[in-house]
């Protein structure tokens, strides 16, 4: 997990606690562009995913709120995953 927490620093200027949450083995609430997740995916290694994180309808609506003020930022088009463990 150091090494995963290491690499969303210094790849994406992610810092623990201030930007996404470490659960156990887990780390959630990551704010990643499309493009991002792939390169992610490819550096983590095969023992690790990157997942989607759902939204509950009220995280729904307030994203597309957000996403119609700042249309032509690239802040919109992030998508909010979480690394795992895949065994």
């Amino acid at each position: 997990m150091f090494t995963e927490k290491r690499l969303l620093y210094f790849r994406f200027d992610l810092k623990a606690n201030q930007d996404y949450i470490q659960d156990e083995l887990s780390l959630k609430d990551i704010h990643l562009t499309l493009q991002e997740i792939e390169l992610l995916q490819l550096l983590i290694g095969r023992q690790w995913i990157v997942q989607e994180e759902k939204q509950d309808k009220d995280e729904h609506r307030d994203k597309d709120r957000e996403k119609d003020k700042n249309k032509d930022k690239d802040a919109s088009s992030r998508i909010r995953v979480h690394i795992r463990l895949k065994y």
